[in-house]
């Protein structure tokens, strides 16, 4: 799918359009003369058949426009931004996984450098963007400002701190503006940054699954036995009150699950998940141990 949000001023592009036939080098406001004189010269190998037409950013009819997937859009314009012509993105990771804190520079950078870990700094000229990845430390975030700030004081380029704004994003909330500075978007990799990492998924499949068991058990537990006996899972006693009898509402075949789990733990030395993956005659062993049974 070709859409719009994918130009950048800094470039020079070409637009297929089979249904028109015709095949568009469109060359951006900042694209160097050898970006301009490539698109034309892409355009004989990749569509040899089609019509070109060249376009220079702000002269486009359009024809060139309704070859985009849902035609005219934002998209990153120097005009509209204030980039400068020349200007190349520079990309940097904060992190403190070596001990310490550091803003490293990534040279030729790509979507898959984003670390969902870190606090990334992304250089595009009149805005710098701070990514904030999910994974990011409360270390890293605190820092950020002030590592960006002393990148700014530090420039050499020309540029006014005054006329430069600092832009916090999030994944898969990244404008127009932040997608185009990198070679290629693909908006499943940024799917993939709002996934748990392994641990945390494998932690949450693992209450799930004791949370289905005790439920299941639940249920078996009320479809075996009468309305008459009081729910265990809100009804509790003692231990020394269910070995001297059978409280009132208590199933006597069931007495254990009237324990709290504090006692319970302290009585079977287990949890009642545990308990629960034992073999009947171990459960009736133990129950005889306490004065249970």
């Amino acid at each position: 799918m070709v859409v719009c949000k994918n130009l950048n001023s800094s470039e020079a592009y070409l637009i297929v359009d089979e249904d028109a036939k015709k095949a568009f080098a469109w060359s951006g406001e900042g694209a160097s003369p050898d970006e301009k004189a490539y698109a034309p010269k892409l355009a004989k190998i990749l569509a040899p058949d089609l019509e070109l037409v060249e376009f220079t950013e702000g002269k486009e009819d359009d024809s060139f426009w309704n070859s985009f997937d849902g035609g005219k859009t934002e998209y990153a314009s120097m005009k509209e931004l204030g980039y400068a012509p020349g200007f190349d993105p520079r990309l940097f990771q904060i992190s403190n996984s070596s001990g310490y804190i550091h803003m490293k520079e990534l040279y030729n950078f790509q979507q898959e450098d984003l670390s969902i870990n870190d606090v990334m700094v992304l250089d595009a000229y009149r805005t710098i963007y701070v990514w904030i990845g999910k994974g990011a430390n409360n270390i890293e975030k605190k820092n950020a400002s002030k590592k960006v700030d002393a990148y700014i004081q530090a420039l050499q380029d020309g540029r006014k701190e005054a006329d430069i704004q600092i832009v916090e994003v999030e994944p898969c909330g990244e404008p127009p503006a932040f997608t185009t500075q990198f070679p290629e978007w693909e908006d499943e990799i940024a799917a993939t940054w709002m996934q748990d990492d392994p641990y945390t998924a494998a932690q949450k499949k693992i209450a799930a699954e004791r949370e289905a068991l005790y439920a299941a058990k639940k249920a078996e537990y009320n479809a075996g036995n009468s309305g008459d006996f009081k729910d265990p899972s809100f009804t509790k006693f003692g231990l020394d009150e269910l070995k001297a009898g059978t409280p009132e509402g208590v199933n006597p075949a069931k007495k254990e699950y009237y324990l709290s789990d504090t006692d319970f733990k302290a009585v079977f030395g287990m949890e009642i998940d545990a308990w629960e993956a034992l073999k009947d005659w171990k459960r009736k062993d133990a129950k005889k141990k306490v004065g249970l049974f």
